[in-house]
């Protein structure tokens, strides 16, 4: 047998040789990191780094329309969530017909069985307000869950804060027969 069929595989080779490889690697991504943010590298000092990072702004929600909003208000009376309507209020609203009193506000529906807003329609419309009509059915438990339905009229206003109307007043025009 000849000496070089008795040489074992030297694994020292072998390890060195994936050392330099990756020496090698990391040789390439220093040498990027330099390309892109030299100042952090080097480390002049010539004031704070700005890195740009691209990205997609946020698109605000789209603010529910007038009667998109009236419809949404009554839903959520009739499905008892009385604290979204609540908030759905504006404080002058609040204060006006409720004395600022949620307690006060949720107890009046008390007894109801449900309540609808059919004939929506958009009266006017300005960037700031908006008046609303409707008829409003009350179904009240005291009468058999008998539905009652008035003709309103709802101002609303614009909430710039929170991108959504608030219902700033209300006037029942007639009953319904």
């Amino acid at each position: 047998m000849s000496d070089v069929q008795n040489k074992k595989p030297d694994h020292r080779v072998l390890i060195t040789t994936i050392v330099v490889a990756v020496i090698g690697l990391i040789g390439t991504v220093l040498a990027a990191l330099i390309g892109i943010v030299p100042d952090l590298i080097h480390g002049a000092d010539n004031g704070p780094t700005t890195i740009a990072v691209a990205s997609t702004p946020t698109p605000s929600p789209a603010s529910m329309s007038p009667t998109e909003f009236v419809i949404a208000y009554w839903k959520n009376i009739s499905d008892g969530r009385y604290q979204t309507a609540w908030n759905s209020l504006s404080l002058d609203f609040q204060i006006k017909n409720h004395d600022g009193n949620y307690a006060n506000y949720s107890k009046g529906f008390e007894g109801y069985c449900g309540v609808d807003a059919t004939h929506v329609k958009l009266i006017e419309q300005t960037e700031a307000v908006a008046q609303v009509s409707t008829h409003v059915t009350y179904q009240m438990a005291q009468l058999d869950c008998h539905p009652v339905t008035y003709e309103m009229l709802i101002r609303l206003i614009y909430d710039r804060q929170h991108s959504t109307w608030s219902c700033d007043s209300t006037e029942i025009l007639a009953k319904v027969p």
